[in-house]
């Protein structure tokens, strides 16, 4: 397998897991109100802070692109995904789960434009189908995210 390819797997796989990461809380939300006492106007807020945080980290990925190169950038928002889905993990109330989406989300719209772009890059001539199979890891990852809720509910 060729550098190329290997780095193409790397950035599609980190869509997946930042996709995966974003889209787990609409599933679980219905035990994280039991267990955090949350409600309908709550899951609102969440997913309102959740989705800002994407815009703006695609804002800032696309700012930094310029700045610190794909790589680079790809890094740090992968690293913030990490952070932000660690905190919601570790969440014992309604601000510090606040504060991992926003993490989280911030992370993973700063992931896009670094990661879109090196991996049309990494393609050379076949940048049609590099896009395309990126963007499968976008549904991929939403329903990887499904599943995980849904196997965590069968084992409990």
């Amino acid at each position: 397998m060729t550098q190329e390819r290997v780095g193409f797997a790397a950035v599609t796989a980190g869509y997946l897991a930042t996709t995966t990461a974003e889209w787990v809380l609409p599933p679980l939300f219905p035990l994280l109100a039991i267990e955090l006492g949350l409600g309908t106007g709550d899951a609102g807020l969440m997913f309102a802070v959740l989705s800002g945080s994407v815009a703006a980290g695609g804002l800032a990925g696309g700012f930094a692109i310029g700045r610190l190169g794909p790589r680079v950038g790809v890094t740090i928002a992968l690293g913030v995904v990490a952070v932000g889905a660690l905190a919601s993990a570790a969440s014992q109330s309604q601000a510090s789960l606040i504060v991992g989406q926003a993490l989280l989300g911030f992370g993973s719209g700063a992931f896009f434009v670094p990661g879109i772009r090196s991996a049309a890059q990494l393609a050379g001539e076949r940048r049609g189908l590099a896009i395309g199979i990126f963007g499968v890891a976008f549904s991929a990852g939403v329903a990887l995210a499904g599943l995980l809720a849904a196997l965590g509910d069968v084992w409990g």
